[in-house]
Protein backbone atom coordinates (compact mmCIF):
# COMPACT_ATOMS: atom_id res chain seq x y z
CA UNK A 1 0.00 0.00 0.00
CA UNK A 2 1.21 3.24 -1.06
CA UNK A 3 0.83 6.44 0.61
CA UNK A 4 0.47 10.03 -0.50
CA UNK A 5 1.50 12.62 0.79
CA UNK A 6 -0.41 15.26 -1.15
CA UNK A 7 -3.69 15.20 -2.38
CA UNK A 8 -4.31 15.89 -5.88
CA UNK A 9 -5.56 19.17 -5.35
CA UNK A 10 -2.35 20.17 -2.96
CA UNK A 11 0.13 19.84 -5.46
CA UNK A 12 2.53 22.36 -5.94
CA UNK A 13 1.48 24.70 -2.51
CA UNK A 14 4.78 23.29 -1.34
CA UNK A 15 6.75 25.30 -3.77
CA UNK A 16 4.28 28.25 -3.42
CA UNK A 17 5.27 27.82 0.42
CA UNK A 18 9.11 27.66 0.17
CA UNK A 19 9.00 30.53 -2.38
CA UNK A 20 6.75 32.26 0.01
CA UNK A 21 9.38 31.93 2.52
CA UNK A 22 12.11 33.34 0.76
CA UNK A 23 10.45 36.03 0.08
CA UNK A 24 9.88 36.96 3.49
CA UNK A 25 13.55 36.08 4.44
CA UNK A 26 15.33 38.14 1.82
CA UNK A 27 12.75 41.05 3.10
CA UNK A 28 14.15 40.52 6.73
CA UNK A 29 17.65 40.60 5.09
CA UNK A 30 17.53 43.54 3.27
CA UNK A 31 16.28 45.46 6.48
CA UNK A 32 19.45 43.76 8.38
CA UNK A 33 21.54 45.29 5.42
CA UNK A 34 19.98 49.06 5.48
CA UNK A 35 20.74 49.13 9.04
CA UNK A 36 24.02 47.79 8.91
CA UNK A 37 24.79 50.58 5.95
CA UNK A 38 23.16 53.38 8.62
CA UNK A 39 25.74 52.15 11.18
CA UNK A 40 28.84 52.28 8.52
CA UNK A 41 27.43 56.05 7.85
CA UNK A 42 27.93 56.43 11.54
CA UNK A 43 30.96 54.96 11.95
CA UNK A 44 32.37 57.35 9.00
CA UNK A 45 31.03 60.30 10.42
CA UNK A 46 32.90 59.90 13.39
CA UNK A 47 36.19 58.80 11.82
CA UNK A 48 36.20 62.13 9.44
CA UNK A 49 35.01 64.75 12.56
CA UNK A 50 34.64 63.90 15.48
CA UNK A 51 38.25 61.99 15.96
CA UNK A 52 39.94 64.82 14.49
CA UNK A 53 38.14 67.53 16.09
CA UNK A 54 38.90 65.43 19.72
CA UNK A 55 42.19 65.59 19.04
CA UNK A 56 42.46 69.20 17.79
CA UNK A 57 40.72 69.82 21.46
CA UNK A 58 42.69 67.78 23.39
CA UNK A 59 45.62 69.69 21.21
CA UNK A 60 44.28 73.01 22.15
CA UNK A 61 43.90 72.26 25.80
CA UNK A 62 47.90 71.47 26.08
CA UNK A 63 48.54 74.43 24.49
CA UNK A 64 46.60 76.06 26.74
CA UNK A 65 48.05 74.80 29.79
CA UNK A 66 51.31 75.67 28.05
CA UNK A 67 50.73 78.98 27.52
CA UNK A 68 51.22 78.97 24.12
CA UNK A 69 48.28 80.30 22.40
CA UNK A 70 47.88 83.39 21.59
CA UNK A 71 44.14 83.60 21.22
CA UNK A 72 41.28 82.19 22.91
CA UNK A 73 39.42 81.65 19.50
CA UNK A 74 40.24 80.35 15.58
CA UNK A 75 40.59 83.04 12.76
CA UNK A 76 37.54 82.84 10.87
CA UNK A 77 38.47 80.47 7.85
CA UNK A 78 36.37 78.93 4.99
CA UNK A 79 39.19 76.78 4.01
CA UNK A 80 39.69 75.46 7.24
CA UNK A 81 37.29 72.07 8.68
CA UNK A 82 37.07 73.23 12.02
CA UNK A 83 36.86 76.14 13.92
CA UNK A 84 37.18 76.42 17.94
CA UNK A 85 36.47 78.52 20.90
CA UNK A 86 38.48 78.20 24.31
CA UNK A 87 36.48 79.16 27.35
CA UNK A 88 37.71 79.39 31.07
CA UNK A 89 35.86 79.76 34.34
CA UNK A 90 36.59 79.69 37.89
CA UNK A 91 35.61 76.26 39.38
CA UNK A 92 32.61 76.75 42.25
CA UNK A 93 33.99 76.06 45.53
CA UNK A 94 37.34 76.37 45.09
CA UNK A 95 40.16 79.10 44.12
CA UNK A 96 43.01 77.27 42.52
CA UNK A 97 40.92 75.78 39.86
CA UNK A 98 39.89 77.01 36.50
CA UNK A 99 37.20 75.16 34.32
CA UNK A 100 39.01 74.81 30.37
CA UNK A 101 36.54 74.38 27.54
CA UNK A 102 36.85 73.63 24.08
CA UNK A 103 34.73 73.83 21.56
CA UNK A 104 35.75 72.28 18.54
CA UNK A 105 32.80 72.89 15.35
CA UNK A 106 32.49 71.61 12.13
CA UNK A 107 29.98 72.00 8.88
CA UNK A 108 29.48 68.81 7.39
CA UNK A 109 26.67 68.14 3.88
CA UNK A 110 24.57 71.73 5.52
CA UNK A 111 24.72 70.30 8.98
CA UNK A 112 26.79 71.46 12.21
CA UNK A 113 28.40 69.45 14.69
CA UNK A 114 30.26 70.43 17.81
CA UNK A 115 32.46 68.37 20.54
CA UNK A 116 33.19 69.72 23.67
CA UNK A 117 36.11 68.73 25.68
CA UNK A 118 36.70 70.31 29.29
CA UNK A 119 39.20 69.99 32.21
CA UNK A 120 40.09 71.58 35.12
CA UNK A 121 43.63 73.14 35.33
CA UNK A 122 45.29 74.48 38.89
CA UNK A 123 45.05 78.40 38.59
CA UNK A 124 48.92 78.83 40.03
CA UNK A 125 50.81 76.55 37.39
CA UNK A 126 49.15 78.45 35.08
CA UNK A 127 50.49 81.87 36.42
CA UNK A 128 53.87 80.32 37.66
CA UNK A 129 53.90 78.78 33.46
CA UNK A 130 52.96 82.48 32.31
CA UNK A 131 55.78 83.71 34.70
CA UNK A 132 58.21 81.43 33.47
CA UNK A 133 57.51 82.71 29.86
CA UNK A 134 58.15 85.81 30.64
CA UNK A 135 61.06 85.61 32.91
CA UNK A 136 63.13 83.64 30.03
CA UNK A 137 61.57 85.86 27.60
CA UNK A 138 59.20 82.93 25.99
CA UNK A 139 62.40 80.07 25.68
CA UNK A 140 61.56 76.84 27.24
Amino acid sequence: MKSKMFKSDEKGYALMEAMLSILILSIGLMAVLKIFLYTAQIVKHEIYFQEPARYLAESLLKRYQLGLLKSDRSAPDNEQPFSWIISKSPWPNSSGLEKVSVTVQWRENEKNGAIVVTTLFPVKNRKALNNLSLSTGGKR
